[in-house]
């Protein structure tokens, strides 16, 4: 069991106790209560006596809830120490995180932890339900959903950009077959204003690749996609590299896009 795990399972059985010393209290006090309204008064200083000695062992319990938690949650979350924990206990599930690139992958998202704010980001939502074993259980829940991906519709997109580029650089006499760098896609998909920061690299490879194993490989206008990629495109900054499900690592370096006849 991690650090955190173990702190975790301490505090809420410190909380547990907390909670049975309310109970005795809030039932001292429903005692004097109900001596009070029936009148029956001659056991109120016994009642007020258990109330306050209930109350005494319920602050003392809060106490140590509190004092108890002693965690430093600043360091395990920025040394990598909760990557490693997420990652053991989804093994445990059989759901498998890789790490590439500063961010987790998980098929089919892409998991960025959030130091600062003890979270994570799944696919830019941010969860805060981080403790290693709950968190694990959310990931094989969405690996177990439907991937809500729409290839055909990012499929156009890409032929969209590919035919811009491809008109730029060729005409449009030459406007099939031609092989360009998804590089040069992602900087037109990205070139407003921020939109690179908000379509990362990494998230426009997943969707490449989601696109990939969708087998939906022809466009509206009957033209089919190829996607290129070798390693010895590995050190290239215009490649765009995944880690697939199975955790092997998936490199795209070149699109193409070729008329049916």
């Amino acid at each position: 069991m991690s650090r955190f795990e173990e702190a975790l399972q301490k505090t809420h059985q410190d909380i547990e106790t907390a909670v049975a010393a309310a109970k005795s209290t809030l039932n001292s006090l429903k005692r004097a209560g109900k001596s009070v309204s029936t009148g029956d008064i001659k056991p109120l200083p016994r009642h007020f006596e258990a109330m306050e000695t209930a109350l005494e062992k319920l602050a003392e319990c809060i106490g140590n809830v509190r004092d108890g938690w002693t965690f430093d949650a600043d360091t395990y979350f920025s040394d990598g120490e909760f990557a490693r924990d997420i990652m053991e206990e989804a093994g445990k599930l059989g759901v498998s995180i890789h790490e590439m690139d500063g961010r987790l992958f998980c098929y089919p998202c892409i998991l960025k932890p959030v130091s600062s704010d003890y979270a994570v980001l799944i696919d830019k939502k941010r969860e805060k339900r981080v403790r290693p074993s709950y968190f694990a259980s959310l990931l094989q829940t969405i690996q177990n959903k439907p991937v809500k991906f729409r290839p055909d519709v990012f499929l156009e997109s890409l032929y969209s950009g590919y035919r811009i580029i491809v008109e730029q650089k060729y005409g449009k006499k030459r406007m099939t077959g031609q092989e360009i760098q998804l590089a040069e896609i992602y900087k037109l998909l990205t070139l407003l204003p921020g939109l690179s920061r908000d379509y990362s690299k990494q998230e426009f490879a997943r969707d490449v690749y989601l696109l990939d194993q969708s087998h939906c490989v022809v466009t509206k206008d009957n033209s089919r996609i190829a996607f290129q990629g070798s390693t010895g495109t590995r050190s290239s900054s215009k490649c765009f590299r995944i880690v697939t499900r199975d955790g092997a690592e998936q490199i795209y370096f070149t699109i193409s896009f070729e008329k049916n006849d």
